[in-house]
């Protein structure tokens, strides 16, 4: 009960406080990981806050069996304790030597891996227990406590995005630290807890001198092997959400992008664009466009010899200046840029714009800051090229499990309708062998011109030097004049042509010869009569990606690793998607994780109460909604990604939502009245229906306000999620209510068992989405709420 020593508002002003800085801490970790190893860790931060969560439960349980201690006291230390545990699992995470390069020759990085979980669950426990022991006060009053949890959660994803701008990660998680230290100070009577106050914060203050301030980037990263060649500074950096961008002046790096080795033109000094730790792009330091003539000698130079003047480019969001450069030095009336980072326009734009020769002002030049499909849908210039950003940088598989906006067959229509009737879209990747993106590009494009009621193979350009592959698909049929100067263009730089409308196969693999003529051959195979037979039995998968399954990056086929192995021998550990292996070894590591410490501690405590059929039962219904609400809850995210345009926007519109209206959603749970069984289920039933319609009806209403401002589309988000969240709210303590009417020694069994299958299906959801779409995620989650509705039924009433 809360006592006169700690009063109702206190209380419920701390559970807000926790609950904003329990959001704002994982969301600061992500960007703290994707920081210092990569973006792909992201998704692991909310298993592991989960996981935190469900440890809690077990912990509390355990406490309150084993110790005296007192409700107000355990609540005291758990905010020492989470207030230490932020900048000691900061400490103690540094201090884990992880590569998740070297995971396919070192499985041993795996353990380092689940090493790294438990240490950055530690915040997560001790606010998960603060939480739980909070909703242990008066029945009467908890549902103010839920309300007041989940409305601090949905403020701290809100407020931590314009923070991010403003403040790095890391100080946004030790100045929670901060906070909360100090709310643990408020109304504090007793000299015991007093004096604890004050050694924690006697603790806090030596963790925070010996801590790094900032994090410390990988080495298999760019930037620490750009800072080890000589003469390399950093001039110019900027945080914010998208990502820390730092300008580095390195002199003795050279090199773009599939260069020509004929090349004779000299190229200018440049700056560095390093987005995370990761090499994204140059600026060059020059006086006029034609310093940029080196450029002419690369791939994706061609496209610009198909053109007629005068011509208009858009550029997609480019970190670089080298597809501007193209652009002016072939005269280009109009060029519109794109940059969906504000950090790193305001760097071309402003603070730099002196020393690469106001590249962004010249009056020809426009730079956007917008997302590359929100511009497609509220512009109505009709461009002659559109010239998308350079691809497959990903040699090691590390973005498998990420979504790409961008390379779906659903953005390419939208640019065709930009291109103006002569107009032609471009793409430059880096190539591979086996071929790999650059097929799976052929396969895209020959997707694109067919739904555009075109012959691919007329309106197919691809060309190859030693590094890059460049396709270019044109709106009309290319002629023999066009053809012509493609050949002349390619025999100059000794550049492989790799499909052309008359090409011989004597005319492909001349230069940079390989083996056998892969591209061509796989090119040849993607646009004739044998494209299904070839693309089912290559060893990538080639598959055209949609905005129902964005994963550009993914390439496992459904061979085995044996098949797979067969097809490459000694190399195919070299080409496993580390990406997919870490979720994968992620799954299986949580699983164990949280076997071991939410579910098998309460055999010794508490049993197995009840009979089998009952056991089942509130097994079966808590598990089925755990599970449902995360492959909801995660399946939105991955979905909103493409939306909103990065996955800490869609990340903090998602959790911010769900926990939010799930919170007001559990306040009106108690309003709910006789007859409960029938409305309980009924409510079940809601959801998975409503997850159908949603199912249906999701990418059409997103479509529809896709050109929207930022801010707009977060309100949208939110409303969109809003009634699904609501009634999911309401399932859980409906649950638990009616368990506790003739079944409340299973209540610990159904708080474990539900955080226990919400932090598998966190991992298990993007596993679906890669292979079978968003689509399966969803039909899964209603399919678990509608279980968890039938179940229901056999839940006590009173």
């Amino acid at each position: 009960m809360t006592n006169d020593s700690e009063s109702l508002t206190r209380l419920r002003v701390t559970v807000f406080l926790v609950s904003l800085v329990t959001i704002s801490v994982e969301l600061a970790l992500m960007r703290e990981l994707a920081l210092r190893f990569w973006e792909h860790l992201a998704w692991l931060i909310i298993s592991i806050a989960l996981l935190g969560f469900g440890v809690s439960g077990t912990i509390l349980l355990l406490l309150q069996r084993l110790s005296s201690l007192t409700l107000p006291m355990m609540r005291h230390l758990s905010l020492l304790g989470l207030s230490l545990s932020i900048p000691l699992s900061l400490g103690l995470g540094h201090a884990v030597d992880l590569d998740l390069v070297q995971m396919v020759w070192q499985p041993t990085q795996f353990l380092r891996i689940g090493l790294l979980q438990m240490v950055f669950t530690l915040p997560f426990i001790f606010s998960g227990m603060y939480i739980g022991l909070a909703l242990q006060d008066d029945p009467e009053r908890v549902p103010g406590h839920y309300g007041a949890s989940f409305i601090g959660s949905g403020l701290g994803g809100i407020l931590v995005l314009p923070t991010l701008f403003l403040i790095p990660p890391r100080p946004i998680m030790l100045g929670c630290a901060v906070l909360i230290l100090v709310s643990s100070f408020v109304g504090v009577r007793g000299a015991a807890r007093i004096a604890g106050g004050l050694g924690a914060g006697l603790l806090l203050a030596v963790m925070f001198w010996h801590l790094p301030h900032s994090t410390q980037i990988a080495d298999d990263k760019d930037l620490p092997q750009l800072m080890a060649m000589p003469g390399s500074e950093i001039v110019a950096n900027r945080s914010g959400p998208h990502g820390l961008v730092q300008i580095v002046k390195a002199p003795a790096f050279h090199g773009a992008p599939g260069l020509s080795l004929n090349n004779t033109k000299p190229m200018p000094d440049r700056l560095l664009v390093i987005l995370d730790g990761h090499l994204a792009g140059t600026l060059y330091q020059n006086s006029g466009a034609k310093e940029f003539a080196f450029l002419d000698n690369t791939t994706m130079a061609l496209a610009y010899h198909l053109l007629e003047s005068p011509f208009r480019v858009l550029i997609g969001p480019e970190a670089g200046a080298d597809q501007l450069g193209l652009a002016l030095y072939h005269g280009a009336e109009q060029v519109t840029a794109l940059a969906n980072n504000s950090s790193l326009a305001r760097f071309k734009k402003v603070d730099l714009a002196s020393r690469i020769g106001d590249l962004y002002g010249r009056p020809e030049v426009s730079l956007i800051t917008s997302t590359f499909r929100g511009y497609l849908y509220n512009t109505e210039t009709a461009y002659s090229l559109i010239d998308l950003p350079i691809t497959g940088e990903d040699f090691g598989g590390l973005r498998s499990a990420t979504t790409n906006s961008l390379l779906t067959l659903d953005t390419l229509l939208k640019c065709f309708d930009q291109l103006d009737e002569d107009g032609v879209v471009t793409i430059t990747t880096h190539a591979h062998v086996p071929p790999r993106e650059s097929l799976r590009l052929v396969n895209l494009f020959a997707d694109l011109l067919e739904d555009s009621n075109r012959d691919p193979r007329t309106h197919l350009a691809v060309i190859r030097s030693w590094a890059t592959v460049t396709l270019v698909a044109t709106k009309t049929e290319i002629t023999p004049e066009q053809a012509a100067r493609i050949r002349s263009f390619s025999e100059a730089r000794r550049f492989d042509l790799v499909w052309l409308p008359d090409i011989t196969p004597a005319e492909a693999n001349r230069y940079h010869v390989l083996d056998d003529p892969q591209y061509y051959l796989g090119a040849m195979n993607l646009l004739g009569a044998q494209k299904s037979r070839f693309v089912s039995t290559y060893v990538y998968d080639l598959a055209t990606p949609h905005d129902g399954k964005p994963f550009f990056h993914h390439f496992s086929q459904g061979l085995g690793f044996r098949d797979f192995s067969n097809q490459l021998g000694k190399r195919s550990r070299s080409y496993v998607e580390i990406g997919k292996l870490l979720l994968i070894g992620a799954l299986v590591q949580t699983f164990f994780l949280a076997l071991v410490l939410v579910v098998l501690p309460l055999f010794p405590a508490v049993g197995i109460p009840g009979g089998k059929f009952e056991q089942l039962l509130v097994i079966g219904f808590f598990s089925a909604i755990g599970c449902g609400f995360m492959l909801l809850e995660m399946g939105f995210l991955q979905r909103l990604e493409i939306y909103l345009g990065h996955p800490l926007y869609a990340a903090a519109a998602v959790l911010s939502g769900f926990l939010f209206f799930g919170g007001v959603g559990s306040i009106l749970s108690a309003r709910v009245e006789a007859p409960i069984s029938r409305r309980h289920w009924l409510i079940g039933l809601a959801i998975a229906l409503l997850a159908v319609v949603y199912l249906v009806f999701l990418d059409t209403v997103l479509g529809m306000a896709e050109g929207v401002h930022l801010t707009a589309r977060l309100a949208i988000v939110m409303a969109v999620i809003g009634p699904l969240a609501l009634l999911m709210g309401m399932m859980f303590p409906l649950g638990m209510k009616r368990l506790g009417f003739g079944q409340s020694r299973m209540i610990p069994w159904a708080w474990s068992v539900n955080g226990f299958t919400s932090v598998l299906a966190t991992l298990l959801a993007p596993l679906l989405a890669m292979h079978w779409g968003f689509a399966a995620v969803g039909w899964t989650a209603a399919a678990c709420y509608g279980l968890a509705a039938l179940l229901s039924l056999g839940l006590p009433t009173r």
